[in-house]
């Protein structure tokens, strides 16, 4: 990836500060290197937006998925103490009927 840094304008300004040509063209270079290792080491691409995109939609949905299995295994789990509750219910009021006269 090239960046926009221009060397040769950068090393002709540290000239004009007074730096040897070489050493001047040394910095440029090595600041070049810096800037272009920053780009492509610490800054997001399109594509690597793209792809964190896609990986979080993913991951949405497998969360999504996930949930309304969890949810449905509540339901089942719900249902099966109400039916035992009214289950319960129903034997107490029968043996109130039956004994408590």
């Amino acid at each position: 990836m090239m960046t926009a840094f221009n060397t040769l304008e950068y090393s002709n300004k540290i000239k004009e500060g007074g730096i040897e040509p070489k050493a001047a063209e040394a910095i440029s270079m090595a600041t070049a290197e810096v800037l272009e290792n920053l780009i492509i080491n610490r800054l997001a691409t399109k594509d690597d937006i793209k792809a964190l995109e896609l990986a979080t939609r993913n991951e949405i949905k497998a969360l999504e998925l996930a949930t309304r299995n969890d949810i449905k295994q509540l339901e089942m789990r719900l249902i099966i103490k109400l039916g035992s509750i009214m289950i319960t219910g129903i034997g107490l009021l029968a043996c109130l009927i039956k004994f408590g006269h």
